[in-house]
């Protein structure tokens, strides 16, 4: 009943459901790309693309973390936010001329295209995430329907043969880029990289980076090792896998968003009804998840070529470890927002900082020795350790009957 109430409420806002609806249309321009890209490339040049992006992604997280996230937590005025738009497009840049310097030694058109694209991309997420924060949703929204519906239209064209995967990423950094820039320079902001000193906290700003280094952005880092150690192949062949499985992961994604509103509701409640919200915040996750990663385990090859391309015959072993992983995932994502609810910011530092460097290890090595096969079994036995820390931790908290 807590889950129901708290869905209706958070429909009734218009912010809300404009944040929602922006940050489903990301989620389906991403699978789509994925897609079209998977289904018209070898699955060494998709390995390419699984690097590529999470480079982008790193990079786009890391200026969230660092500049935006800083900023809000805040409530930084005009002038600072000005100054956040300069400071993103200075992370963009840096991260642009590594990607430039990467393609030019590994001729690699993927990394050639976002170096020279990820400026625009960097500021494109900073002006998103300004805008929905400081009620001005309607340009997040334009934006990111604008750039679906560019990144939809080349998609289905892949079916005609007439664009290829890489013809798609081009459309896609190259329309993102400009929409950003764009929207910065309609909303105001500086389109000249920088990073002007103002009265912000800068322990703050570094300890959300190391917080997101640890956190969402060691999965990045984990593709980029994972393809330096093991070879693009290997990392192709789990992104075929992850493709296969980017319908539950846009569900999570979409679901992770109203877990910590739930939790809240209950936050001035009894140990052991905070417990149980949890553990019925799990349940409810978890229901529609656990036949969805089923059914892709048992999809006929017909379907998995159609989706996967040439790939699907590398992916396919590694769907059933991958689909636990993402599972798990989810159990794990109900404890962590428990512990952002607790305000227990130090101890899911320490957490994040304890799972990282052991995961990163151990689907390395794995990896190395046992090829995609060996990297997908690491990455679901390092998602059940990691579920069973936070757990533990998250129990440990509410046994302690304080904030860590």
């Amino acid at each position: 009943m807590i889950a129901l109430a708290e869905i209706r409420r958070l429909a009734s806002s218009w912010r809300a459901r404009t944040a929602l609806l922006t940050n489903v249309l990301s989620s389906i321009g991403n699978l789509v790309l994925a897609i079209a890209i998977a289904r018209s490339s070898s699955t060494n040049d998709l390995g390419k693309f699984a690097v590529a992006f999470s480079v982008y992604t790193l990079a786009v997280g890391l200026a969230q973390a660092l500049v935006a996230e800083s900023l809000l937590a805040r409530r930084a005025c005009r002038p600072q936010q000005h100054a956040g738009a300069r400071r993103a497009l200075l992370i963009g840049a840096v991260g642009g001329a590594l990607l430039v310097a990467m393609a030019l030694w590994g001729r690699s058109t993927f990394f050639f295209t976002l170096g020279l694209c990820l400026p625009g991309l960097v500021l494109y997420d900073y002006v998103k995430a300004m805008s929905l924060a400081t009620g001005e949703a309607r340009v997040a929204l334009t934006q990111e329907s604008v750039w679906t519906a560019v990144v939809l239209t080349f998609s289905g064209l892949t079916f005609t043969g007439y664009v290829t995967g890489i013809g798609v990423f081009i459309a896609w950094s190259l329309v993102g880029c400009v929409a950003g820039c764009a929207s910065a320079h309609r909303i105001g902001f500086s389109l000249k990289p920088g990073w002007p000193q103002t009265e912000d906290n800068t322990s703050t700003s570094v300890s959300f980076g190391v917080d997101y280094l640890a956190g969402a952005g060691s999965a990045q880092l984990t593709t980029a090792i994972l393809a330096s150690v093991a070879g693009t192949v290997t990392v192709g062949a789990l992104r075929a896998a992850g493709t296969l499985l980017g319908p539950i992961t846009l569900l999570l994604g979409t679901a992770r968003g109203l877990l910590i509103p739930y939790l809240a509701r209950v936050r001035d409640a009894p140990p052991q009804a905070r417990l149980r919200a949890a553990l019925t915040a799990t349940c409810l996750l978890i229901t529609p998840i656990v036949p969805i990663a089923g059914g892709l385990i048992f999809l006929p090859d017909f379907l998995g070529y159609q989706i996967a391309g040439i790939s699907w015959q590398f992916a396919a072993p590694l769907i059933p470890a991958l689909a636990l992983e993402v599972i798990l995932a989810a159990v794990s994502a109900v404890a962590f927002a428990g512990h952002r609810i607790e305000a227990a910011s130090r101890r899911t530092l320490i957490v994040r900082l304890c799972i990282a460097p052991a995961r990163i290890t151990a689907i390395a090595i794995s990896g190395v020795v046992a090829g995609a096969l060996g990297a997908s079994i690491a990455m679901a036995a390092t998602a059940a350790v990691g579920a069973l820390v936070w757990w533990w931790s998250y129990t440990r908290i509410l046994s302690e009957g304080r904030h860590a």
